[in-house]
């Protein structure tokens, strides 16, 4: 569970940092996050294997009330008004 944890902690610091270094290039956030995913499957240098669909569905549907709640947030009220 520890390792587990500690990959996932790394993983995430990962894409902190290069989120911000490439964001200075104009490479977009999501592009940055597909290609690490893709580094880290199964196919990929990582070799992550992950096959559970109801987990996937949660952590999904997780992540869509995040962009959901943040999107809310960076509304510009007066121009979304009319």
């Amino acid at each position: 569970m520890i390792q587990v944890l500690l990959l996932f902690s790394i993983i995430l610091i990962v894409c902190v940092l290069s989120s911000k270094l490439l964001y200075r290039f104009g490479v977009p956030t999501l592009m940055i996050f597909l290609c690490l995913g893709m580094l880290l499957g199964y196919d990929g240098i990582g070799g992550i294997y992950f096959d559970d669909s109801l987990l996937t569905q949660k952590i999904s549907s997780i992540g869509l009330v995040f962009i959901m709640f943040y999107g809310g947030f960076g509304v510009n009220w007066q121009s979304a008004k009319p």
